[in-house]
């Protein structure tokens, strides 16, 4: 594996960790403020 194929990896992986961490963000901000983005199907 070459240089460039790591850093590349390394950078879909990180790329990865970040999507998580944005979509967990997300759905936390949809449950603090709910109603925002999209109603609950409760309300």
């Amino acid at each position: 594996m070459s240089n460039m194929e790591k850093n590349l990896s390394d950078m879909n992986g990180k790329m990865a960790i970040i999507r998580e961490k944005t979509s967990i963000i997300g759905q936390k901000m949809s449950i603090i403020v709910p109603g925002v983005q999209h109603p609950p199907p409760f309300v």
